[in-house]
């Protein structure tokens, strides 16, 4: 089934996969989502509507998601050094992604006598 929205058009990337991009008046934003999704037609309605995006909230100091934050800056440093693979940072993203999203706001502090 094919997806006829306005101002939507289907855009192959270099990679071979395609992006659906939204263009009225000169200007392109991509939608994000899978199309027929709710997250893309949430997505597809803010940008018809004129809505931007909310900014990224920063993460407060000391809660799990800023220290994950810090591991994984360090990490790709690492990575961009040739001393760790790629792959290894992929996966903790993925797995630590996991972790924020159901913990992240929660302080991370630990008493060192707890610690084993």
């Amino acid at each position: 089934m094919e997806l006829k929205l306005p101002y939507v058009f289907k855009e192959r990337m270099p990679s071979c996969n395609f992006r659906y991009r939204f263009q009225r008046h000169g200007v392109k934003k991509t939608i994000k989502g899978e199309p027929g999704s709710p997250e893309f037609l949430a997505s597809y309605t803010a940008i018809l509507d004129g809505v931007e995006e909310p900014e990224k909230i920063p993460d407060a100091k000391g809660s799990i998601s800023w220290l994950v934050g810090l591991f994984l800056k360090d990490f790709a440093m690492r990575v961009e050094a040739g001393l760790v693979s790629p792959l290894t940072l992929k996966g903790h993203q993925h797995h630590l992604g996991r972790l924020v999203n159901e913990f992240g706001r929660k302080n991370a502090y630990m008493p060192r006598g707890k610690l084993v």
